[in-house]
């Protein structure tokens, strides 16, 4: 059967089926909010059930079977939801098949969405609606997907955050059919008569958002990607060390902060310096009223909040300029001690004794304070990642370390620059919107290929740093009734620009070079709407 459907999603208001996501009803009311940015203030958007299963039977276990793509045309095997013959679905850049008039409906418009008219600018919105929908589901049921049904409708549905994230991806979907639907010349109710061939774990680079793997021939499935965000947030979830290596500006404060965030522990940072004294290290007293008070600097703070029960992550920034006693403490305090091994030890406080003896199977952190009181941190509650530059162009104490420091970091990371999915992270942290994260992302990347090393015009390649710089001074200048897209312009005329362009004999920015970058930057703001 062929027809030709004014929107192939409309129906799907009408189902009363809300099993998937039962804290959802139909015709129930999106808030102004979440709604989609082309929803209509004098007619508020409500939720479809139909389109809400369709969005939760990709994420779903076990009811996607195969999905494969080539540059214009998909095909998708899904199983029934009610036992009967697998569904064969198919779209191209003018036709869907649907099969027949169902949820199956928001399944095609989704993964067209995600494939064939995925780098359209009005997918845009729909693609980051449904890369902060993962995000949330991954923070709140702590791993990638597929979930199980329970994990979506017992767990997910009953997160406030979740829900609204979820209706605002609905009401997305709905107004990008609607254009969407106007480049289709047929929708066929039947299934895909020419199914693409089966690519493997296209179905996880699709609906679940994995780089796709490096063909072997044998894989099943695809891990997820070890990022380093997410190799410290798994290292913090356990307790551990980790040193991070990098240039300055690439983000591995922000990537240490970010991973504490994502695992909502107690977060203390120490900056070292050359002349950093034990006070303000370690603590020291006080001058108070009528006397004296000990008062604890960041890494006694750190130890005693996690022998009290408290998930803590120290992040120790520039630890090569730190001076050599100060680094010296860290090799004896970062040495795990076995829980027998306390009692033999001085001065070891009888609470912790008596944790030692209740937990015998974990391993502390001892720290000793230059008063000669002695703390004594859980290691499974403490996390240490410290973070360095080292070489000849860094002005520090350190300019190498020695195997005693060195051993004590259980991971030594390399970061030349955070992946592109991290960084976006970190600039909408900011409270910039998902698009203008995008944005400034690729425009970072843009100037790794554009430096006169490369054959183009700019001095330089920007750094996270220098990015979320220009997401702060956007949003002030947003905050001071700037518009958006003028502001993306303005600022990074004052932080992008000047870092990035090399300057005249006069000491003017190089003009074709900075023009250059302008026009970059309008096209991808353009591109995004603003």
């Amino acid at each position: 059967m062929t027809s030709k459907l004014i929107n192939p999603l409309a129906f799907l208001y009408n189902t009363t089926d809300t099993s998937s996501w039962p804290t959802l009803s139909r015709q129930q009311l999106i808030p102004a909010q979440v709604a989609a940015k082309h929803a209509s203030p004098h007619r508020p958007s409500k939720v479809g059930p139909g389109i809400i299963k369709g969005i939760c039977t990709v994420l779903t276990t076990d009811r996607v079977i195969s999905l494969a793509q080539d540059a214009d045309r998909w095909s998708l095997r899904l199983t029934s939801s009610t036992g009967g013959a697998d569904h064969v679905l198919g779209g191209t850049v003018s036709a869907w098949y649907i099969e027949y008039r169902s949820y199956l409906a928001a399944v095609v418009a989704l993964t067209d969405a995600l494939t064939v008219d995925r780098l359209h600018p009005r997918t845009q919105d729909v693609l980051a609606r449904y890369t902060d929908f993962l995000v949330r589901l991954y923070a709140l049921l702590g791993t990638s997907p597929p979930y199980t049904a329970d994990q979506l409708a017992r767990q997910a549905a009953y997160d406030v955050g979740a829900t609204e994230t979820l209706m605002g991806l609905s009401d997305e979907l709905w107004f990008w059919s609607k254009a969407r639907i106007h480049d289709l010349t047929t929708v066929y109710e039947q299934p895909d008569p020419h199914p693409v061939p089966l690519v493997v774990n296209s179905c996880e680079h699709v609906y679940y958002l994995r780089p796709m793997p490096a063909p072997t021939g044998t894989a099943a499935s695809c891990p997820a990607p070890q990022t380093p965000l997410r190799v410290l947030t798994r290292l913090i979830e356990r307790g551990g060390t980790a040193l991070l290596f990098g240039p300055t500006g690439v983000g591995k404060s922000e990537l240490a902060r970010a991973a504490a965030r994502e695992q909502g522990v107690r977060l203390i940072k120490v900056e070292g310096r050359p002349g950093l004294d034990d006070k303000q290290l370690f603590g020291g007293t006080r001058p108070v009223p009528g006397g004296f008070q000990w008062v604890d600097g960041p890494l006694s703070k750190a130890w005693r909040l996690a022998a009290q029960g408290e998930r803590v992550a120290l992040i120790v920034d520039e630890l090569a300029r730190f001076d050599p006693w100060h680094l010296a403490a860290f090799i004896g305090a970062l040495d795990p001690v076995r829980a027998g091994d306390l009692a033999l030890m001085d001065a070891i406080p009888a609470e912790a004794l008596a944790q030692a003896h209740h937990q015998p199977a974990w391993r502390y952190y001892v720290l000793t304070l230059p008063t000669g009181d002695v703390c004594v941190a859980p290691a499974n509650r403490l996390s240490v990642i410290a973070t360095t530059n080292l070489g000849a162009d860094y002005l520090q104490v350190q300019q190498a370390f020695d195997a005693a420091l060195l051993r004590r970091f259980a991971l030594h990371l390399e970061i030349a620059r955070l992946d592109a999915a991290t960084r976006q992270r970190l600039v909408q942290e900011l409270g910039l919107p998902a698009k203008i994260a995008r944005l400034m992302v690729a425009i970072e990347d843009h100037t790794t290929t554009a430096t006169d090393q490369a054959g183009g015009l700019l001095r330089r390649e920007l750094n996270l740093g220098v990015v979320l710089n220009w997401a702060t001074e956007v949003l002030a200048q947003v905050n001071d009734g700037v518009p958006l897209g003028a502001a993306v312009r303005s600022a990074a005329t004052m932080t992008v620009i000047p870092f990035v362009c090399d300057r005249d004999d006069f000491g003017r920015i190089e003009h074709a070079a900075a023009e250059g970058l302008r026009q970059q930057i309008d096209k991808l703001l353009v591109s995004c709407g603003v």
